[in-house]
């Protein structure tokens, strides 16, 4: 056997070992239990997460998220585990401008007015802590209920699912397998 076969071997078995070894860290498989992010993500869907969002991981300082990223994280309240885009991230201004209307940044959202909301007209994202909001705001208990989400409670990002599309108009995601 060549010395070039040998290498070309060896460096495909170091390959599958070490695929081996990470692809089952750093993607989970999740089932959707609840309608709050309808319509991009309904009851029973299910979805692939990079976990390398989660801080425990050697990789997270490598991650960043932003505004409009859909996060699997565990409930401030409950440590269920909860779907929900990214509304804000550390450092936002969050301000509201009446009551069914919240300035993001420099961006305004219509907010579903039946909710009693944790702040009132002006606050600022803390360090290491999140904003969310769920799509279907109605049915969801979101950042509105429970206030701000330290981001050690992210297990990931949602890599694949339905086709979404990011309800703040930042940036659009789609799946070549509608």
């Amino acid at each position: 056997m060549s010395a070039l076969k040998k290498i070309f071997i060896f460096f495909c078995a170091a390959i599958s070992v070490t695929l081996t070894g990470i692809l089952p860290t750093m993607l989970d498989i999740k089932q959707i239990h609840g309608n709050s992010m309808s319509p991009a993500f309904k009851k029973g869907d299910w979805i692939i997460i990079d976990t390398f969002y989660n801080e425990k991981s050697f990789f997270s300082r490598y991650k960043k998220i932003f505004c409009g990223d859909v996060l699997v994280f565990k409930s401030p309240r409950t440590d269920e585990m909860l779907i929900k885009r990214v509304a804000a991230t550390e450092g936002d201004a969050l301000v509201w401008i009446d009551s069914d209307t919240l300035q993001i940044g420099n961006e305004t959202v219509k907010i579903s007015p039946n909710k009693k909301y944790l702040f009132n007209d002006f606050t600022k994202v803390p360090k290491h802590a999140i904003f969310f909001l769920g799509d279907n705001q109605p049915e969801s208990a979101d950042s509105r209920d429970f206030g701000f989400v330290s981001t050690d409670r992210i297990e990931g990002k949602v890599l694949f699912g339905r086709c979404y599309e990011n309800s703040f108009g930042k940036r659009k995601k789609t799946d070549k397998n509608q």
